[in-house]
């Protein structure tokens, strides 16, 4: 089977490591300081330097509503895939996902929608599913996330930034002539306080893995200049 990573964006089911709830709000993307301009994340994996990929951040009003997009660029900074969460005061809800395939950017089905909670009860699950259409059939993803640990750490421009990981299982499901072909994933996701997402470790069903980890902040000027892109903001 041929290996890929879909790096759906931030999609959050938890689970609480204590009695009390769990406030998790400082660890997310500073959506609040990205209105007037984007942030660009450059994430490298550690077992291959020459595998990067890259997240553009930003926040927009729609009518009455307040928007975290984000797109998700390969290494040769093409954009494959966008999405955008409407911000509530309890936390965020999916609004629309797309994926780039080879007829263009096609938007996925969502059955759940919930993202992320800001304060999460004890054992809390939120959960995450879509479906799109695809050459080899009708494609259905379902991603479930526990809270690991709140006490990480990571370390970045020489800072050492408080951080938190979470525990991530995806269920991948082909169905094409009545069948349906189940293949599952795993893994770690770490944020850091102040900064968001900074780290990911995927774990494959070959028994192979991936750790791409926040290396840089991309200046707008530099990526403006390089990105290939479809129309995005």
């Amino acid at each position: 089977m041929k290996k890929t990573i879909l790096f759906l964006f931030v999609i959050i089911s938890l689970v609480a490591c204590g009695k009390k709830e769990a406030s998790i709000k400082k660890y997310y993307f500073p959506y609040a300081e990205l209105v007037e301009s984007s942030k660009i994340y450059q994430f490298v994996n550690k077992k291959d330097s020459t595998d990067v990929v890259y997240w553009e951040v930003w926040t927009n009003a729609q009518g009455s509503d307040t928007v975290f997009n984000t797109g998700i660029y390969n290494k040769n900074r093409e954009l494959r895939e966008v999405f955008k969460e409407q911000v509530l005061s309890t936390g965020t809800d999916v609004m629309e996902f797309s994926i780039k395939a080879d007829s263009g950017f096609v938007k996925t089905n969502f059955k759940q929608k919930e993202v992320i909670r800001w304060n999460l009860k004890p054992k809390q699950v939120l959960f995450f599913s879509f479906s799109y259409p695809s050459e080899k059939g009708e494609q259905e993803i379902v991603k479930e996330r526990t809270l690991e640990s709140m006490k990480e750490e990571f370390v970045f421009d020489g800072k050492t930034y408080p951080a938190i990981r979470f525990k991530d299982f995806f269920l991948f499901n082909e169905m094409k002539d009545n069948r349906t072909i189940t293949t599952e994933q795993y893994r770690n996701s770490f944020y850091a306080a102040g900064l968001g997402l900074v780290g990911f470790e995927t774990f494959y069903p070959d028994g192979s893995s991936s750790y791409f980890e926040l290396k840089r902040f991309i200046p707008q000027k530099e990526w403006e200049s390089t990105v290939s892109r479809d129309t995005l903001h």
